[in-house]
């Protein structure tokens, strides 16, 4: 429910979480529900996709000014950055 809170529009209060007339409440809702409904459906997930769910519920506490929800949010975003990181292969040596 609280998810539907961010995403959809409250009547006469149209969106009351988007505030100074922007969208990133909605559109970091609307991508958190995606994530939250493949979840449910056991998709699968890789390194790339858990980082970027964690980040963005890093900066929609940020924004939302949730200091002890943002701190536990980024030590999972760092974990999921952590596996990225080699996943990726970033740090591989180009190829000769």
């Amino acid at each position: 429910m609280q998810q539907r809170m961010i995403t959809e529009s409250l009547g006469r209060y149209r969106y009351p979480f988007s505030t100074g007339g922007g969208t990133i409440v909605s559109s970091l809702g609307s991508e958190l529900r995606t994530v939250r409904n493949r979840w449910a459906h056991h998709d699968t997930f890789d390194e790339l996709e858990a980082f970027r769910t964690a980040d963005s519920v890093v900066t929609l506490l940020k924004h939302f000014g949730d200091r002890e929800g943002k701190a536990a949010a980024e030590k999972i975003r760092d974990g999921a950055f952590r596996a990225l990181v080699p996943a990726s292969g970033v740090l591989s040596a180009p190829p000769e």
